[in-house]
């Protein structure tokens, strides 16, 4: 289903008193797992959680209980039935419990359907070349790649990295797209300083692309950081959510400094925030969320006030989407001073309490961003010329014993603007059949039924009267 961001090529007009509208998720307000073991007992974070073959399956950085500066390469593996209760098996690998034999900072792990058994599943992060198997102490570090046939038996792809820059990256497989998604946290200039930008790559039939800029912080970002009490703002990464055909939903996090810009350039003391963006496809550009509002707030986490940070995992269960994230007990860049070196009793505190965990925001499923009326209004969308019958579904909801209401047009092919005059025989307003209530996938009726012809030579308008209601998602299903 479509998800109706309102930038979507789709919406011919809104018109009266329809608003859009961002979902408010629920928050767990204890982590669902966190570090109890000798690999992550000083935290886990950066996680990647999937549904596999009846199970869910998570990686994470694992943090050690002899947690020193430079250890950040472990990666944990967890299994859970629901998603919420995490068993952590002894993987017998040779290795510690439940450690996986790849050793990646911000791990990210996707199934790629098209590749043979022995690549099932791709990972990426960010490393040196000792992590990977290249000689210890080399100088050379970036973004590198691995496969496996099990998820837990890995190997890297190759011995240099796919990707340059550090140190935050996270990867989704797209159904529509039928590819892989990349976003790699990237320096950038932005006039004198440094910022964090994003930057995109693809996976195609075996190979990774080359990265591109795509989400560069800018002067609103830096009003967004000001507004909070903060010096200043940019990116630390970006999670994402296929959605339709060829859409995705990047969750953003945003981190905001808690001082002015250092003499490095960028600053390693602040919080993490996570906001939305949303993309239509691959050649569309990524669009921040309207006021660019945050979806889930450190100040929201009451576990985890030193800041939220987004990782590839975000799932629909049942009639909900979760988002799982890591969120730390202390700001970041608390256990260094500003040359990056270690505090040593800041470090002792971590390994004695743990520093990262992780839980879950959620919202009812596929309604993370809409367009409300309040009370009335009217969407229309292009539904262009169908090839063949079809039905009309919507995911909805109303307030007040609202409703929904749907009138089809004929309209002449070009999408350019036109008033709409001629129903389609038999899908006037006065034959359509009241929506109430609330539903995830509803068929649209009139009096003679859901079905839709083709009519040869016209597209299709559809018009929504909104009453006290929202509209989500929608979708033009063949039958």
């Amino acid at each position: 289903m479509e998800t109706l961001f309102e930038t979507r090529l789709e919406i011919a007009s809104i018109s009266n008193q329809v608003y859009f509208v961002q979902a408010q998720p629920e928050i767990t307000q204890e982590p669902i797992v966190r570090g109890d073991n000798p690999i992550d007992r000083s935290g886990m974070g950066y996680q990647t959680v999937l549904q596999d073959n009846g199970i869910y399956r998570m990686w994470y950085q694992a943090f050690p209980e002899d947690l020193g500066v430079e250890d950040g390469s472990g990666i944990g593996y967890a299994e859970s039935d629901d998603g919420i209760t995490w068993r952590k098996p002894d993987l017998k690998l040779g290795l510690k419990a439940n450690l996986c034999n790849l050793r990646l900072h911000s791990p990210s792990v996707f199934i790629d359907p098209n590749s043979p058994s022995s690549h099932r599943y791709r990972a990426v992060g960010y490393g040196r070349e000792e992590h990977v198997g290249g000689p210890e102490g080399s100088p050379i570090h970036g973004f590198y790649t691995a496969h496996s046939s099990d998820g837990l038996h890995w190997e890297v792809d190759q011995l240099n990295p796919q990707w340059d820059s550090a140190d935050v990256i996270s990867a989704v497989y797209h159904p529509g797209r039928q590819e892989g998604v990349i976003a790699v946290k990237y320096r950038s200039h932005r006039g004198e300083k440094f910022k964090r930008g994003i930057y995109h790559a693809s996976f195609n039939n075996g190979t990774w692309s080359e990265a591109y800029a795509s989400l560069i912080p800018d002067d609103f970002d830096e009003v967004c950081a000001l507004s909070r009490g903060f010096a200043s703002g940019d990116y630390y990464g970006m999670g994402m959510m296929p959605v339709g055909q060829a859409s995705l939903i990047g969750f953003i996090s945003n981190f905001r400094h808690s001082r002015p810009y250092l003499k490095n350039g960028y600053g390693i003391y602040g919080i993490g925030d996570i906001t939305l963006a949303f993309q239509a496809n691959q050649q569309s550009a990524w669009i921040h969320a309207p006021g660019r509002k945050d979806f889930v707030s450190y100040l929201s986490i009451p576990w985890g006030r030193g800041g939220i940070f987004s990782a590839g995992s975000i799932l629909e269960v049942g009639n909900e989407n979760r988002f799982y994230f890591g969120a730390a007990k202390r700001s970041h860049g608390w256990q260094v001073d500003d040359d990056r070196n270690p505090i040593e009793k800041r470090f002792a505190q971590i390994r004695r309490d743990g520093h990262v965990a992780i839980g879950y925001a959620s919202w009812p499923k596929g309604r993370i961003f809409g367009l409300r009326s309040d009370p009335e209004g009217t969407v229309e969308l292009n539904l262009d010329s169908l090839t063949e019958p079809s039905e009309l579904v919507l995911n909805y909801d109303t307030t007040n014993d609202g409703s929904v209401r749907v009138e089809l047009f004929e309209m002449d092919p070009p999408r350019e603007w036109q008033t709409p005059q001629n129903n389609l025989a038999g899908h006037s307003l006065e034959e359509a059949i009241l929506l109430k209530d609330e539903s995830f996938d509803a068929i649209v009726q009139w009096k003679n039924g859901s079905i839709i012809k083709p009519v040869p030579g016209k597209r299709i308008l559809a018009r929504i009267h909104l009453d006290c209601a929202a509209i989500y998602g929608f979708e033009v299903r063949p039958i």
